[in-house]
């Protein structure tokens, strides 16, 4: 958290000054509450008036000061927030494939949401407060001891006893607010797979059971965050009875002072007043530094997510003139896995089509991944014209290759947004992807046309439908290699004849079809056949 607040340090130092300036202001009204007794002692009107329209605009400034520091520090606090949601979701992209993989979706979206919420309310807000806090019990301290060090002395002793409090409990806290945080990534997963299986719930009818789940963990969640309150109110109870204790304190040697004349009524006031500042804030600062100790887990782990550097691209540009070619190359998902694929040898020519051939689970996929750069971890040598695939900026292979996957992601937005993927191309080229994917068959059907929303999850449109945007997709940028991962395999059979057979009839197009099962016909039209099985890839 360090450097967001370094990357602030302007606006901090501002936020710093106007706090102190507030809380010099603030610690004040006690000094002019005294100065109002003492005149009314003397019932002297002229200065009694003098005092009271000071004191108005006193107040006046004392409100625009505090506005100010608020609407600084919540901007303040608005930026950190806005850079660390970014560092996060770059730091999740950052990952490389398989850590990516590894982690639930709903972790990650708990990260950004959750997690992002505990950090502003339990670390900035509270880092802000120890600040402002500090600068008003420094304040107090030196107005107390102006007007009694008897009764200074009486509030440090109370003081003492209450910095033991977050020794006592403060490691307990730090283990709740764990427990919690953990439990609502569970719920947000858990939350996640009900709503998505919407349909199997209802068709297999098991509302019952799934109600029965939800139930269970949502009582957990409440339990988590029950425990966590709950030793956030212990803290807050053990300091607010020491702060009455120290009001008590204050009081009563204030108003023995009075009965042996060392200090006036004005005087006592002042104390009573100051005391609350005095101990007030220290209670405060407590209190944040609780909540601050409390989410060392959750700052640990938002830390690692935003550092995430795996992904480390060459400086070369992938071009694709002659050649792709894997040498000698095997690949498995861990140290302790077998291998996927083993001494694979193949080589793409440009143009040619090449059917891929396996049973699922064979490591077709995995393939192709290898291909677009996912994995690092491989042995052997993946070459584009001969340039190793690890001296090449691998964000850029998707201008050479697109990958038609198997299970099309559309996002909720218009049919043209989901094929040119938010970049701009000109007409022509929108007008060439729909009609080699066959997009156009169904676009008159739509009430409005390419700009027609797709839902959530694609709901308003068809399994063929969704793939057709998605040739679209792969082919308006003009790839150089077109993968076709399973991509007709959930379509019926007129359909997936269709979209392949469009596909193979484009003449400057390397295509590789990644496939279990493909059409006889089809097969034909390819320029080699090729076979995984147990690792090894064979020419049939």
């Amino acid at each position: 958290m360090k450097k967001y607040l370094k990357s602030n340090a302007c606006y901090v130092f501002f936020a710093v000054l106007l706090g102190l300036l507030y809380s010099g202001l603030n610690v004040y009204v006690a000094i002019i509450l005294q100065k109002v007794i003492d005149i009314a002692e003397l019932k002297d009107m002229e200065k009694f008036i003098f005092l009271t329209i000071g004191a108005l605009i006193y107040v006046a400034l004392l409100a625009l000061l505090q506005f100010l520091y608020l609407t600084m520090t919540k901007y303040l606090v608005a930026r950190i927030i806005k850079m660390l949601r970014k560092d996060i979701f770059n730091g999740i992209y950052n990952q490389n494939y398989i850590v990516y993989s590894k982690i639930n979706n709903a972790d990650y979206i708990s990260a950004l949401t959750n997690d992002i919420n505990i950090i502003e309310q339990d670390f900035i807000l509270p880092f802000i407060g120890i600040i402002q806090n500090v600068f008003i019990f420094l304040f107090t301290t030196f107005f107390l001891i102006k007007l009694s060090v008897e009764v200074t002395v009486s509030l440090s002793i109370c003081l003492i006893l209450m910095f033991l409090i977050p020794q006592l409990i403060g490691n307990l806290l730090q283990k709740k607010q764990s427990e919690y945080s953990e439990q609502v990534a569970v719920f947000l997963e858990k939350a996640k797979d009900f709503f998505g299986g919407y349909e199997v719930i209802r068709s297999f009818n098991i509302y019952e059971i799934i109600k029965q789940k939800f139930n269970g963990e949502n009582e957990k969640t409440t339990k988590a965050k029950f425990a966590k309150d709950r030793i956030f109110a212990l803290n807050e109870s053990l300091s607010f009875l020491l702060s009455f204790i120290a009001q008590f304190a204050v009081l009563f040697v204030a108003a023995y002072l009075i009965i042996v004349d060392k200090i006036t009524m004005g005087v006592l006031v002042a104390l009573v007043q100051l005391s609350s500042n005095f101990v007030n804030p220290v209670s405060e600062i407590m209190n944040c530094f609780a909540a601050i100790k409390s989410v060392e887990p959750v700052v640990k782990k938002l830390n690692a997510l935003s550092g995430n550097n795996n992904h480390q691209p060459g400086k070369l540009t992938p071009t694709f003139e002659r050649t792709l070619e894997l040498k000698n190359v095997s690949f498995s998902y861990g140290e302790n896995t077998a291998l996927i694929l083993k001494e694979v040898n193949l080589v793409f020519e440009k143009n040619k089509k090449y059917a891929l051939l396996g049973e699922s689970g064979c490591g077709k996929t995995t393939l192709i991944r290898l291909l677009s750069g996912y994995f690092a971890e491989y042995k052997g040598n993946i070459l584009f014209d001969g340039i190793d695939i690890k001296k090449i900026d691998t964000s850029q292979i998707g201008e050479v290759v697109s990958v038609v996957h198997q299970n099309v992601f559309l996002f909720d937005d218009n049919i043209y947004n989901n094929i040119c993927l938010y970049k701009e191309y000109d007409d022509e080229q929108v007008k060439d992807s729909i009609i080699s994917s066959g997009v156009d068959l169904f676009l008159s059907e739509q009430k409005e046309g390419i700009k027609t929303m797709v839902g959530e999850d694609a709901k308003n449109l068809s399994g063929g439908q969704k793939q057709r945007i998605a040739v679209a997709r792969a082919l308006i940028t003009k790839p150089k290699i077109l993968i076709f991962d399973e991509g007709t395999s959930s379509l019926d059979l007129k359909t997936a004849y269709d979209i392949e057979d469009r596909l193979l009839n484009i003449s400057n197009l390397t295509m590789i079809t990644i496939t279990h099962n493909s059409n006889s016909d089809l097969l034909k039209k390819y320029d080699h056949i090729l076979k995984i099985k147990d690792g090894k890839v064979t020419i049939i």
